[in-house]
């Protein structure tokens, strides 16, 4: 969660950003969140065409769910890597003007210098978004920010408002209770897997507690989440991911030595030395055999 103050018509106004990513395994959390959202950003990776390629399905669930009349900006990612350029600015237009919604590109890149344009082009919905803050208080920046409205913290620590305790991770996901305010919300045990996992969901949680959404419907949706997909290939689990940096990565290695314990982990071209798993290329796959294959998409 990201948050940001934006003066707009002599008013200051809170705006909190959700970077959810478009990994099939976050799906029900990014749909949890895609509800109580008062505009979108939708971005894709113009070095990879499958990330642009998502965009329809995600429109889909975004007509599904929020209507066709929401605010919306698609949104090119990583416009500084113009010799991997596989997405045109054309291809992204076109795109833009198929769903009629504004078209622009950008570069996550440290001091790029265009960041601040996304922002801008976010103000004219900005306003929307006035209701609260839902902030990761694990993160001791978050306690540093200074807004016009309540934050609420989310996180494993006890002085969090909504906290999960009791954590216990097994091969079978992760059980644990929620507590809102030190009063018990709900016990849950969801197919979830590593810290990062339990704490999008707590994300989630938060938010629809505030919204007061029914605890049923929130367990039985979370309960529906698929963590990664598995094919059963030659005694081998082979799991495709679109996990893009090192941080990334790493989480998902320990979400699956999680979830697979005994098995030796292997990734196929990967840039990274991985602590717990070791580097190989597609061609050795066959070498190998009741391992666990992390195949990097893209």
């Amino acid at each position: 969660v990201q948050t940001r103050l934006i003066k707009m018509d002599g008013k200051t106004i809170n705006v909190s950003f959700y970077d959810t990513a478009g990994q099939e395994k976050y799906r029900s959390i990014s749909l949890s969140l895609m509800r109580h959202a008062d505009g979108i950003l939708l971005m894709y990776d113009i070095t990879k065409q499958s990330s642009f390629d998502n965009i329809s399905q995600w429109m889909e669930s975004i007509y599904e769910n929020k209507g066709n009349n929401f605010p919306l900006i698609l949104i090119g990612n990583k416009c500084d890597l113009e010799k991997k350029r596989i997405i045109t600015i054309e291809q992204g237009e076109k795109l833009g003007e198929k769903y009629g919604i504004e078209f622009m590109e950008t570069s996550n890149k440290e001091d790029y210098g265009n960041i601040d344009n996304m922002i801008n082009k976010y103000q004219e919905y900005a306003s929307r978004a006035s209701k609260m803050v839902i902030a990761c208080g694990d993160d001791p920046y978050t306690h540093t920010l200074n807004v016009n409205t309540q934050i609420f913290y989310y996180g494993i620590n006890d002085d969090n408002d909504i906290t999960a305790r009791d954590v216990e991770y097994n091969e079978n996901g992760t059980i644990f209770d929620v507590y809102v305010e030190d009063e018990f919300y709900g016990h849950f045990e969801l197919p979830i897997y590593g810290k990062h996992m339990l704490l999008d969901t707590l994300a989630a949680l938060s938010i629809c507690h505030y919204e007061r959404v029914d605890i049923k419907d929130v367990s039985r949706k979370l309960k529906e989440y698929k963590f990664l997909k598995e094919e059963n290939i030659n005694d081998n689990i082979v799991i495709k991911d679109s996990a893009k940096d090192e941080i990334e990565i790493k989480a998902t290695i320990k979400g699956i030595k999680q979830k697979y314990p005994e098995k030796e982990v292997f990734i196929v071209n990967s840039n990274f030395e991985i602590d717990n798993a070791k580097t190989i290329k597609e061609k050795d796959i066959d070498k190998f055999s009741n391992s666990v294959i992390l195949e990097l998409e893209g």
